[in-house]
């Protein structure tokens, strides 16, 4: 929903749960009964919620939903990830991981070969590059 409100600007709660329908079924006209079960759960709870917190508004006269500036907040959060993909927070986690056991082999003596700031300097400048390739994907995404 806030992707759509996004992308499309404010709109009626009907609107935005046939497209939520479209996305979610991936059928080019989704049944009645997945389009109502949508609408009802975006009046029920997706909406009140979201109104609390302060991230959209409701005007029930008019069955609109807007956007509000809060829900900035929530970029992050928002990541989308194609099928086959991975999020940015599980790369940056394998990252780590594979940081720190390695900066532990070295520290513990098993690997010889490379020295320990040799080490610091090669993960440091795997996080940049990572950090750099992160930033230009964000900055595509905001285009």
């Amino acid at each position: 929903m806030l992707e759509l409100l996004r992308n499309q600007g404010g709109q009626s709660v009907r609107s935005l749960s046939e497209e939520i329908a479209h996305v979610e079924s991936q059928a080019e006209e989704p049944k009645r009964s997945v389009r109502k079960s949508i609408y009802v759960s975006l009046l029920q709870t997706h909406i009140p919620k979201m109104e609390n917190l302060g991230i959209i508004t409701y005007n029930k006269e008019k069955d609109t939903v807007e956007l509000l500036q809060a829900s900035q907040d929530f970029d992050i959060y928002l990541e989308t990830v194609n099928k086959g993909d991975i999020p940015w927070s599980q790369f940056y986690l394998g990252l780590s991981i594979l940081a720190f056991i390695s900066s532990l082999i070295i520290f513990i003596g098993v690997i010889n070969w490379i020295s320990s700031y040799k080490w610091m300097f090669f993960t440091n400048g795997l996080f940049m590059v990572a950090s750099i390739a992160y930033k230009r994907h964000a900055r595509k995404l905001e285009k």
